[in-house]
Order: structure tokens, then sequence, then C-alpha cells
């Protein structure tokens, strides 16, 4: 392929929008009532096993055009943040949090490493193991943190989490495990066909391989694909490109931009 010519692998953008028009497949265990989910919430909120201080009340159901049928839960704190917390209906899985602040970031005190620390410690209070940062970015004074789950040290990158940190008060803001919940499920990897020395031959020549490790990444009709996926540079640009690790065809390549204040960038 033509190093001008690249097709384009966003994980928070179109492929994100397959979510509304697939059945979800993490979702286990019995219905939950209204009663429980405000629990949910406010544990979740909280980030422990206890209730948490504050006050939570239902304040509507997601319509039936909604992916995933779910409560939409207030959650007052007595520290004073209030969130709205979506507790799925089957399972009580929190699929959404968002601090519900109507204000302008005052100037950051907190760096993107910072929010990246305080993003993987809320998700740890929550239960969630096995997740590696991806692609995090800065906008508008708060980092935007997504995780992949790895599977037996393969990326799994339709199984993702995002947790939003505003960097000038170093406060999660944001939580959005819909991908997640819509996504994961058991699965039987497949054995690569190829030898990593054999995708790495089916690189561009101008480009130069630093690093490779397995992917499985999702096609635009939500077939999954097992991937090598190669950070190689050429002309002092990043690239990750993904080789089908069955067939041997690049299946995307994404241009990645890095910035010590920005963080990083795929385009």
């Amino acid at each position: 392929p033509q190093m001008d010519q690249m097709s384009v692998l966003v994980y928070d953008g179109p492929f994100s929008d397959h979510v509304r028009s697939h059945s979800p497949r993490a979702l286990t265990g019995p219905e939950v009532g209204a009663r429980e989910a405000e629990g949910i919430a406010l544990r979740f909120v909280a980030g422990g096993e206890s209730e948490g201080s504050g006050r939570a009340e239902i304040v509507t159901e997601t319509g039936p055009d909604a992916p995933i049928a779910a409560w939409r839960v207030q959650v007052e704190t007595e520290s004073g943040p209030v969130y709205v917390v979506d507790v799925a209906k089957q399972g009580g899985h929190v699929l959404w949090m968002l601090q519900n602040e109507l204000r302008e970031p005052a100037e950051a005190t907190h760096s993107l490493a910072d929010a990246i620390a305080i993003a993987q410690a809320f998700l740890g209070a929550r239960g969630f193991r096995g997740f590696e940062v991806s692609y995090a970015a800065v906008e508008q004074g708060r980092a935007i943190v997504p995780f992949v789950y790895v599977e037996d040290g393969v990326l799994i990158y339709p199984d993702q989490v995002k947790v939003t940190v505003a960097l000038d008060r170093g406060t999660v803001v944001g939580f959005d495990g819909m991908q997640y919940y819509s996504f994961h499920h058991d699965r039987t990897l497949p054995t690569p066909s190829l030898a990593e020395h054999e995708a790495l031959q089916r690189l561009h020549p101008s480009l130069q391989p630093e690093t490779v490790r397995l992917a499985l990444i999702p096609r635009p009709d939500l077939k999954e694909v097992l991937t090598y996926e190669v950070r190689a540079r050429a002309n002092d640009m990043l690239y990750h490109v993904y080789i089908n690790a069955q067939s041997g065809e690049e299946e995307q390549i994404l241009r990645i931009i890095e910035s010590d204040d920005r963080g990083t960038m795929a385009i």
C-alpha cells in the first residue's frame, strides 16, 4: 500500500458508533430493580463495597432505542459533586457515569501521567482487572484515558472502557463502559498462521519496525480479526500497522502523534 493512502483505525470514533447496533454480550446476572440500582450507583461513585455518603434516586429509564436497557440514577455526594450513572437492568453493571458539573476547567495542576494513575486507581477500586492504557489524550483541560482489555498478552481492542479525569482537580469526572459491555465475551483466540518475523516482512519497505505484539481488532462489519500490531517509523513519523496474523494482509495503519502535554493521538 502507498504510505499516503492510509485507512484509519479509530476506536473512539467510528467504531464506537457501532455499539448502538450491536446486541450486548457481557451482561450477566439477574434483573435489578430501581432501589437496587440506586445502591449500585452509590457504591460505584464511592468506589467501594460500602454505600458511601450521599443520596441516590432514579431520574429516568433509558428508552427502547437505547443499546442497553438501564436505570438512570442521580447521585448527590456529601462533598458536593453530583453524578449521573446508568445502571444496566440486567446484572446491575455500571455502563456510564458523568459528573454533572457545568464549569470551564481551571488551569491544569495535574499531568497526563498523573491522570493515567488516577484513572488506573479508579478502575482498580471498582474491580476492573487486566486492562492496559491505550491512546490517552488531553482535550479541553481533561484527560481521556481509554483502557483495552488484555487476554494472554493479546490486546483485545473491542473490549474497552474509558475514564475522564479533570486536570485542574485531579478527579474522575466520567466513566464509559458501554463498549466493554457490548463486546466483551469469552473468546477462543486463534493461533497465528504467520510467525512474527513473517508478518514484519509484509511491512512497507520504508517502515522500520520497533515493537510487535498481537492484537484483536474490529473490522467495520464488527468481525474480529487477530493481527500483529507493529509499531514502526518512517521519515521520523510513528505508525501502528496491523498485519493479519493468518493471511499476512495489512488490515489497518494508523499514524501516531505523541506529545508530552497532549498525549497520544491516532489519525
